[in-house]
């Protein structure tokens, strides 16, 4: 995944939907508060842009236990700072079991060449 921060502690990343598309600077984040607790696949994020609107799913169960408030006031964090600055929450997982039906970096690098 986008980086660990301990064995049940993930940051999700604007890399996930948009690793420099060539859209339109994002002018919109919503995202979650801290303390809610999600599901796996439930919408939980909303990204707009004038060229698209998304909603990102949680990729788990578990608990929001922070989100990025510089990310909701500078949404255009997303295009300058993907990989860096522009995580969107951090995420408890309630069932780490439920990470084996991801591939790894590696796994992923190799699926798309």
């Amino acid at each position: 995944m986008n980086g660990c921060v301990s064995k049940t502690i993930w940051w999700w990343w604007a890399s996930l939907i948009t690793p420099r598309h060539n859209w339109a600077m994002w002018f919109f984040v919503e995202l979650p508060e801290a303390g809610t607790t999600v599901a796996k696949d439930e919408e939980i994020v909303v990204i707009e842009s004038v060229k698209a609107a998304s909603d990102i799913l949680s990729p788990l169960d578990g608990e929001i236990v922070e989100v990025n408030e510089a990310l909701v006031a500078t949404p255009s964090m997303v295009n300058d700072d993907p990989l860096g600055e522009a995580w969107f929450f951090k995420l408890k997982a309630a069932d780490l079991g439920q990470m084996d039906d991801y591939l790894s970096e590696a796994g992923y690098k190799k699926l798309i060449g």
